[in-house]
């Protein structure tokens, strides 16, 4: 699977591919950072864009433990990109791989096969979600992972709250690793360009063969 050539920005895009990945892009490329992340977003997408998007339903939440200590995700609550409940991601439990992409970002884009693939192997035992980060809309993404042939659920996150949490700077793409307590215990800044790396961190930090 492999995303479309027409979705390629070309020289435009290439401009904006760091060693770490790709940073944001201005004007229409990004949304603006004014807002609260947690504010619903109302999609406008048709029913053929949803249709073809065939993204599974966004997690339902599982309580992290009380007292729980160490770094987590921010408690924001993010709108599913296409079906289900608006997530908590506070309150999200591993072991979880929570990886952020944008349509705008090459790096991004290469990688997605392989969190597809481990979203398909994995199934339960590690649950993948998408984020799509200060993309310009979420009918864009919704309809961008109908293109690629995304799978896994994602949440829309306008304002790049996900990522200021990961201290990560403003590049994409960044992968968090969320442990059985809702604790972030590994973070992985830039692409991964094999699926043996993806399984080498699954394995490493959430205990966990895929």
């Amino acid at each position: 699977m492999r995303p479309a050539a027409g979705r390629r920005t070309g020289a435009a895009a290439a401009a904006l591919v760091l060693l770490a990945g790709c940073g944001p892009v201005s004007g229409g490329g990004a949304a603006p950072t004014t807002s609260a992340s947690s504010r619903p977003v109302a999609s406008s997408a048709s029913a053929s864009v949803r249709a073809a998007a065939k993204l599974e339903r966004c997690p339902a939440v599982r309580a992290a433990p009380p007292g729980t200590k160490g770094p987590s995700l921010p408690a924001v609550r993010l709108p599913c990109l296409d079906t289900g409940p608006t997530v908590p991601l506070g309150g999200l439990r591993g072991p979880l791989v929570v990886n952020l992409w944008a349509t705008w970002c090459d790096p991004c884009l290469e990688e997605m096969p392989l969190f597809q693939r481990l979203h398909a192997a994995a199934g339960e035992r590690v649950r993948v979600l998408g984020v799509a980060t200060k993309d310009r809309s979420p009918d864009a993404a919704l309809q961008f992972a109908g293109e690629v042939d995304l799978r896994y659920p994602s949440v829309y996150d306008r304002d790049g709250a996900v990522l200021r949490t990961a201290r990560a700077g403003t590049g994409l793409p960044v992968t968090l690793f969320v442990d059985r307590a809702g604790r972030v215990v590994h973070r992985k800044i830039g692409p991964y360009t094999a699926y043996d790396q993806l399984t080498t961190d699954v394995r490493d930090h959430l205990g966990v063969r895929p």
